[in-house]
Order: C-alpha cells, then structure tokens, then sequence
C-alpha cells in the first residue's frame, strides 16, 4: 500500500514538473533574448562600450 501510494506521488510531482517545464524554458529564452536586445541596442548607441567590451 505505501508503495502505491509512493508511486502516485511521484507520477503526480512528475506532471506537476513537466508541465511546469514548458513556461519555465520560455521564459528563461525570453530573458536571454532581451538581454541579447539590449547588448544590441547598448552596441549602436555606444560603439566605444563594444570595442572595449568586445577586446
């Protein structure tokens, strides 16, 4: 019976993480894609900051 019991948690904390997997990833490449953007921006407004960043 503890064994059941044991197994349906885990089956159940397994759904729990897969489907809070999905929003977490997204939300990790959102935070790597606005940094990207603002290194971005930072390179065209600043060229000195990237060539000194960039060395």
């Amino acid at each position: 019976m503890k064994n059941l019991k044991f197994d349906e948690l885990t089956a159940q904390q397994l759904e729990n993480i897969s489907g809070g997997l999905y929003p977490i990833t997204e939300r990790i490449l959102n935070a790597i894609g606005a940094l990207a953007a603002e290194m971005n921006n930072k390179m065209h407004e600043d060229p000195y900051w990237w060539t000194a960043f960039s060395h």
